[in-house]
């Protein structure tokens, strides 16, 4: 094959890493809240069911346990912490979930984004959207508010490599923010790096996790293709919220 070809063959599969998700279904920006419905992400190399399976029980109960650290001198995050949820759970899902419709987010690797249902006869709406044709929505330029029954926060991951990955990591921060939001165990820590030619210390600031979240619903997506930024917006209810580390009103 001559040195045109190749450079010919690169040049497109470069442009389809870059354009292949730039058209979203109408399911994925905004899902409805139908219990029998999830959504998976293939990540290095899994298939999107085993993700849909693990979400399909966190979105209805799961325990997040760990530390939460936000670093004062850079605007960095780094967590330790672990979701759980019965021993036997992905067993008992195994089998049960069937993919309605999916679309590829990125040729290099393979990557795809997907949605499962319990119920195979469901039916969606498989409609794509451009995403410069998306309304930049009221609530991107916010973290976490409430009303009287909800929760809500918004998550934000910028990724020039793997946009899975960013929807992924919003959709956690999400999760953050309403945790870091009414938690009243927050502390200061002093973490100490050692380089081969410096040593330095930085301050954080650590918030305990410890919560029982039910019931969480993802409300809406929003991808800013042009800066590279994918935005989540989840709510829970605040019943639907329990830890010993509440911050009582």
């Amino acid at each position: 094959m001559s040195t045109f070809k190749v450079s010919v063959l690169f040049a497109v599969c470069i442009c389809k890493i870059i354009y292949s998700a730039e058209k979203y279904p109408r399911w994925f920006i905004y899902p409805t809240q139908d219990e029998c419905q999830v959504i998976g992400f293939s990540y290095q190399g899994t298939a999107p069911i085993i993700d849909a399976e693990r979400m399909y029980w966190i979105y209805r109960e799961c325990i997040v346990k760990g530390l939460l650290y936000r670093y004062d001198d850079f605007d960095e995050r780094h967590s330790d912490y672990y979701y759980y949820f019965p021993y036997d759970s992905l067993q008992r899902i195994k089998g049960k979930l069937f993919m309605i419709d999916q679309f590829m987010t990125s040729i290099m690797p393979e990557d795809y984004i997907a949605m499962f249902s319990i119920d195979t006869s469901v039916k969606i709406e498989r409609a794509r959207i451009r995403a410069e044709e998306i309304p930049v929505p009221s609530w991107v330029d916010k973290s976490y508010w409430e009303d009287e029954n909800f929760h809500y926060g918004v998550g934000m991951y910028s990724s020039r490599l793997n946009e899975n990955d960013a929807w992924k990591s919003a959709e956690e921060r999400a999760y953050f923010e309403i945790m870091n939001c009414i938690v009243i165990h927050i502390f200061s820590v002093k973490i100490s790096t050692k380089t081969n030619y410096t040593e330095f210390d930085e301050t954080a600031s650590a918030v305990e996790l410890h919560f029982r979240l039910r019931n969480i619903q993802v409300l809406e997506r929003y991808p800013d293709v042009k800066n590279q930024l994918f935005y989540v917006l989840v709510r829970i209810k605040k019943s639907d919220v329990q830890s010993p580390l509440l911050n009582q009103k």
